[in-house]
């Protein structure tokens, strides 16, 4: 805690706003909106690193920050399947997930552990004046533990450790899926079934993810080839 510095401090104070967003635009808007919107968080994070560091994004990424978009847009402005505010706290929530990108980018050595911890400490001190204990029951705690081991703790720790052992593009493939198997499960939970607009939406924002993925798999596959065996 005591290295965090400003750019620790910034990163914990952006993570907060990100955790209350996203719980929020989960309560307001549907899940396929939410999960969808926030799969365009690379794309973000590529523009706003461009934008403060100089890194100039591929032509390839800027093709599919486009179709992302253009998915995005399809789908939250013809379903009928979410809110607006709630559609506009996911997409506080791509910008909050691209600052912490580009934060912890550019500064590799900040400890983003002591950040997030404290990111988790002040967001719900800060909303303890306007919350109402009256709904708090046995069920809602065991509902509220179950989110934050499994949906947070769990998911992300098990994401650092199998980063380590598996190829970028393998990672980003596997990340990639959340979007789609999201609105799958709470299909499968609630029958909460996604509107055409959603599903045609979601699939040029899924395309556009994989494809730019791929591309640039193996265009690092070709600028970096594999030294010859034996």
């Amino acid at each position: 805690f005591g290295r965090l510095g400003r750019a620790g401090f910034a990163y914990a104070a952006i993570s907060g706003i990100g955790m209350l967003a996203f719980i929020s635009s989960l309560k307001m808007t549907s899940v396929a909106h939410v999960s969808i919107i926030y799969a365009t968080v690379p794309f973000a994070a590529a523009g706003l690193g461009w934008l403060t560091l100089g890194e100039r994004p591929s032509r390839a990424a800027m093709l599919a920050s486009v179709a992302a978009l253009c998915g995005a847009t399809m789908m939250v402005g013809l379903s009928n399947d979410g809110t607006l505010p709630g559609d506009a706290l996911a997409a506080l929530n791509v910008m909050v997930g691209a600052c912490m990108i580009v934060i912890a980018r550019a500064n590799p050595d900040m400890p983003t552990l002591a950040a997030g911890t404290l990111s988790a400490v002040w967001a719900p001190l800060a909303c303890l004046p306007f919350a109402s204990l009256a709904l708090i029951d046995p069920a809602t705690i065991g509902l509220l533990f179950a989110f934050g081991i499994i949906n947070t703790t769990a998911a992300l720790t098990l994401f650092i450790l199998g980063s380590r052992h598996l190829p970028a593009v393998k990672t980003a493939l596997i990340s990639a899926l959340e979007m789609p198997l999201t609105p799958f499960w709470v299909w499968l939970a609630f029958g909460n079934i996604p509107s055409p607009p959603t599903l045609a939406g979601g699939f040029i924002v899924f395309g556009a993810v994989v494809w730019y993925v791929l591309r640039e798999a193996r265009h690092n596959a070709d600028r970096h080839p594999p030294p010859p065996s034996g």
